[in-house]
């Protein structure tokens, strides 16, 4: 309905802002010193949110190389970085929790993957 959607985008919103708010200021230096990781980041970044959302567990990340690289340059933005990361999926978690319509969608999805992993 339109107000689950109107909530979910001043939700989405309030992510954002708060992801902007929470970003480490190492990580702007992180990128001058590795301008060839700032897109990878942000894909690893939505990955870790993702991962966590969704409840997958894996062995090896596929952000291995990039988590190496954040860890040597500095392993205290790492851990920033994946607490804000965890930090956002919470708050993702927990508007689906509120939002019935949204459980409903994740326990499907996450029936399919049974599904698909247990052949």
């Amino acid at each position: 309905d339109q107000n689950t959607v109107l909530n979910y985008i001043e939700n989405g919103d309030s992510l954002v802002k708060r992801f902007c708010k929470s970003i480490p200021y190492q990580l702007e230096a992180f990128f001058k010193h590795n301008p060839e990781d700032i897109d990878q980041f942000f894909s690893g970044f939505a990955y870790w949110i993702i991962r966590r959302v969704k409840q997958i567990k894996e062995k090896n990340d596929r952000y291995d190389h990039l988590i190496q690289r954040l860890k040597d340059f500095n392993s205290q933005l790492f851990k920033e970085l994946k607490d804000a990361a965890n930090g956002l999926a919470e708050k993702i978690i927990r508007f689906q929790k509120n939002h019935p319509k949204c459980m409903q969608f994740r326990k499907h999805v996450q029936n399919k993957r049974k599904k698909y992993y247990h052949k």
